[in-house]
């Protein structure tokens, strides 16, 4: 029997979706978030991963260490030194504590868990290295958005899907259709997976993923959901807003506190409706409304979102969280 290694490091939660990235580009195995919890008024979370104990060991945990040195030496997430600790075998988990909740009533379970909450939303999600573990604050942010636009019902986007939490969560409060769309290949495929893994006998889920960008979209949609980097945001809000019709919502994430004024300007400068401002420590989430006065001179009006988009890229259909800040062409994510 080989002996393992179990590596444990805290950080702030904004970190998450980074040093996910991390352990699994390393070949890191069962990487699970243990806990999320609060750490001088800030939320932290505490990641395991493990590594065989065998001659490829002190390699693997300096690989490790240059690349948790990287994020540090940039200020770009605090966090603790990995932990190392000497296991006579990989743990059993129970299924329960491989649980994430990104709000009280959305939780994310891996595929070998047989662990379901009560009430709430379940998602089925495989840990990838696409952005969308469901834990980072945009995310969360996100899904809270949905409670005050609701989706139920309506035709749903979903720009920068990432791994698809957002457009499966949507899906599941009982949107019409869904749509999710990323520009990273591995992201729709991602993407594509999880949405079957939430395919069952009892809820059928009307999603669509394509590997397409924004602006490939020429149809328009009761409700846009974009968690994005600020720049994409500002980037690209001229074809959000032109996915959007009259009285249709439009969700906006991915922003620091900081970052919202130049996004407020870019969007409330076409005459959107901000219906409310949502926020999570240092992170926000804005709602939009396209009310009737609003005037787009640029622009006829575009088909409506149960009709066939037009796709740059090869449209994925499954049975029906982020982007990153250097894929400026976006249709990205996520979602975070």
């Amino acid at each position: 029997m080989i002996p393992w290694t179990q590596i444990a490091i805290d950080a702030e939660i904004e970190g998450v979706e980074t040093l996910n990235g991390i352990f699994l580009k390393n070949g890191f195995s069962h990487v699970h978030l243990s806990r999320v919890y609060d750490n001088d008024g800030k939320r932290w979370f505490q990641i395991h991963t493990y590594l065989p104990t065998d001659e490829t060991i002190e390699r693997r945990k300096k690989a490790l260490e240059k690349d948790l040195w990287h994020l540090t030496a940039f200020d770009l997430c605090a966090m603790t030194e990995p932990v190392y600790t000497t296991l006579s075998d990989l743990p059993i988990h129970e299924d329960e504590k491989l649980v994430a909740r990104v709000t009280d009533a959305v939780a994310i379970v891996p595929p070998e868990s047989t662990f379901r909450p009560a009430e709430g939303i379940v998602v089925v999600q495989r840990n990838t290295a696409s952005f969308g573990t469901g834990l980072h604050p945009s995310t969360k942010l996100a899904v809270e958005a949905l409670s005050v636009v609701s989706p139920a019902g309506k035709t749903v986007i979903d720009v920068g899907t990432g791994t698809g939490i957002l457009a499966i969560v949507a899906a599941k409060l009982g949107a019409r259709t869904v749509e999710g769309i990323d520009i990273d290949a591995q992201a729709a495929a991602d993407a594509t997976a999880n949405v079957a893994l939430n395919q069952t006998n009892t809820q059928s889920l009307a999603i669509s993923i394509s590997h397409a960008s924004v602006t490939d979209v020429s149809i328009q949609y009761d409700l846009v959901i974009a968690n994005l980097p600020a720049s994409l945001l500002i980037h690209h809000h001229r074809s959000l807003i032109n996915l959007l019709h009259v009285e249709s919502h439009l969700v906006l994430s991915g922003m620091t506190a900081t970052q919202v004024p130049a996004v407020r300007q870019v969007f409330e400068a076409q005459r959107l409706e901000k219906v409310a401002e949502i926020e999570d420590n240092d992170w926000k989430s804005l709602i939009y409304r396209k009310a009737p006065e609003y005037q787009d001179k640029t622009a006829g009006e575009a088909p409506r979102g149960d009709k066939k988009q037009k796709s740059g890229g090869n449209p994925s259909q499954s049975g029906p969280d982020h982007r990153r800040a250097d894929q400026a062409d976006s249709g990205q994510g996520k979602n975070r």
